[in-house]
C-alpha cells in the first residue's frame, strides 16, 4: 500500500528524467506501487509473495546449473577432442592379402644418387626381406644385398684388426642400431 504523504502531483523538469521533456506525475491511492524489499523485511511478505521469491530463487539456481553444464560439456568435449584418438576407418576390409595387391609397395629406406649409382642404395638391413617383390626396382646383374650399405659397414668394422674383438662386435651393434629396420612377415 502507498503511504498517504506521498499522494499528490509532482512536476518533473527536463534534467531530471529520460525523454528530455517536463512531466507531471500524479500519485493517488490506486497508482500501483512497486518496493524493494530487504532480507530483513521478507518475514513480512504475503504467503503468495513469499511463494514467488522461493519460485523465483529456485528458478534461479536451476538456470545457473544449467548454463554450468552447458559449460563443462562444451569444454569436455573440446578437451577430450585433443586427448583421444578418433579415428574412423572409412570403408570395410576387403580381405584381400598384401600380397595379392597388384600395386604392392613397401617403403624400404634408401638413398638415390642417379648421377653415379644406377640403383638406390640400401640404408637398412635387409636380412628379414626375403621376397623381392617388396621392391620397386630390380637390377638383373646384382642381388638387393649388393645395395645393403649395412653390409659395408660390417665389413669395414671387420677388416679393422686392431681392435679386440669385443670392441668390434660393440661397435658393430652401435652401427647398425643407426640404421632403419625393416621387417616383413608372410600372410599366412
Amino acid at each position: 500500500k502507498i503511504p498517504s504523504e506521498i499522494f499528490g502531483t509532482y512536476n518533473l523538469v527536463q534534467n531530471e528524467i529520460i525523454y528530455g521533456t517536463d512531466t507531471t506525475v500524479t500519485i493517488t491511492e490506486d497508482t500501483t506501487y512497486y518496493k524493494f524489499c530487504s532480507r530483513a523485511e521478507w518475514n513480512k511478505l504475503t504467503s503468495e509473495q513469499g511463494r514467488l521469491v522461493l519460485i523465483f530463487n529456485r528458478f534461479s539456481y536451476v538456470n545457473v546449473a544449467l548454463v554450468a553444464l552447458v559449460i563443462l560439456a562444451a569444454v569436455s568435449y573440446l578437451v577430450r577432442g585433443y586427448y583421444l584418438a578418433s579415428y574412423q576407418p572409412i570403408g570395410e576390409a576387403q580381405g584381400i592379402p598384401f600380397r595379392e595387391v597388384i600395386s604392392m609397395s613397401a617403403y624400404i629406406p634408401q638413398v638415390v644418387d642417379l648421377r653415379s649409382i644406377a640403383y638406390p642404395l640400401l640404408v637398412c638391413n635387409i636380412d628379414t626381406i626375403v621376397d623381392s617383390d617388396l621392391f620397386e626396382w630390380t637390377d638383373p646383374n646384382r642381388s638387393y644385398f649388393y645395395y645393403d650399405i649395412t653390409k659395408d659397414l660390417d665389413k669395414l668394422l671387420k677388416d679393422d684388426n686392431s681392435q679386440e674383438e669385443q670392441n668390434v662386435g660393440n661397435e658393430m651393434q652401435e652401427a647398425n642400431d643407426l640404421f632403419s629396420k625393416v621387417v616383413y612377415w608372410p600372410y599366412e
